[in-house]
């Protein structure tokens, strides 16, 4: 048999080797594992949907488990694009198809900036004021206190208000979001984070 030079990864597969995939189940991690292959050409078909679905079923997943995974996923693409601080024209479209592809609309997708930037990372003794209902890639619920606990252990400072000069970060359920604290932290100028980039930063774990 002639040996064949190994096949170039796709602009995708780059991709999803920066992301880190925001679970440990194991079932989920199939079911990702098979989405990575199905979000290779950007397209997911009739039959890669029907597919999904049935490993889904065989893995006993229900539909607000794959709902749930799918937010997580992209979360995880967007946190792997931002990882060195650029965002280049290829990762913002490949956001966006994957986003399409997906069907999930209300997500913010990272400009494409001109020039590298700072990596969003989190200092020891920031203020971080969590906002709206986390749930994890499993659909349980992340009380607020669980999350404040993780944070203030690794030496963060939890806040309960959104201030121009008291919050360094807003940990939102969803980085789209537009609940008063996302808002007032965006008119501040302050960085938000979705709650599955934060707890992948810190190595946290739903307990629940």
């Amino acid at each position: 048999r002639e040996a064949t030079s190994p096949q170039p990864r796709s602009a995708v597969r780059r991709l999803v080797d920066k992301a880190r995939y925001p679970t440990s189940d194991a079932a989920l991690l199939s079911y990702l594992d098979a989405l990575d292959w199905a979000l290779d050409d950007l397209v997911v078909t009739k039959d890669e949907s029907r597919d999904l679905m049935q490993l889904a079923a065989e893995l006993g997943l229900r539909s607000a488990d794959v709902r749930s995974a799918h937010r997580r996923y992209l979360d995880s693409l967007i946190a792997g694009a931002m990882k060195d601080g650029m965002v280049t024209e290829e990762e913002h479209a490949l956001m966006i198809a994957v986003a399409s592809a997906l069907g999930i609309e209300d997500v913010s997708i990272p400009e494409v900036t001109r020039t590298p930037q700072a990596p969003m990372r989190i200092e020891l003794g920031s203020r971080i004021c969590f906002t709206g209902t986390a749930v994890d890639s499993n659909g349980q619920k992340i009380g607020r206190p669980e999350l404040e606990a993780a944070a203030t252990a690794i030496g963060f400072q939890p806040v309960r208000s959104v201030t121009k000069k008291g919050c360094d970060l807003v940990v939102a359920a969803d980085s789209a979001s537009s609940s008063r604290k996302a808002s007032k932290a965006r008119s501040y100028g302050i960085p938000i984070m979705s709650v599955a980039a934060f707890c992948a930063e810190i190595g946290f774990e739903n307990a629940a």
